[in-house]
């Protein structure tokens, strides 16, 4: 686990470079108990929420994040939260198809521009 941050840094960072585009990225410490505060105070401010994670899409720690998130500040939001997920189907071992099922970069950087329009 982690290595989506690390992927969710390099497009914001090249967003902000290039087209100037900003966003916040937080990077929970530990999954449980949640610290709500910071995650509030950003969706607050921004309107928005996506949340990227590299386990499969549909019931995951991420759908439930948007779902609580989206229901504490319900009204306060421009946009209704956004997953960002692995394809729902098994990881596969094999390098290549496994680069075809992850989150990579390129839909990162689509799901942030599609949260900051």
């Amino acid at each position: 686990y982690g290595y989506q941050a690390e992927l969710a840094r390099r497009v914001l960072e090249r967003l902000a470079i290039e087209e100037e585009l900003f966003a916040e990225l937080l990077v929970p410490a530990q999954l449980s108990p949640v610290d709500w505060a910071p995650l509030e105070r950003s969706v607050s401010a921004t309107g928005s929420l996506l949340t990227v994670e590299e386990s499969t899409g549909g019931w995951s720690w991420g759908t439930e994040m948007a779902a609580e998130l989206g229901s504490r500040l319900f009204g306060r939001l421009r946009r209704a939260p956004s997953v960002l997920a692995s394809a729902r189907d098994v990881i596969p071992s094999a390098p290549d198809r496994e680069a075809e099922t992850l989150v990579g970069e390129r839909q990162i950087e689509d799901a942030v521009r599609e949260a900051a329009a």
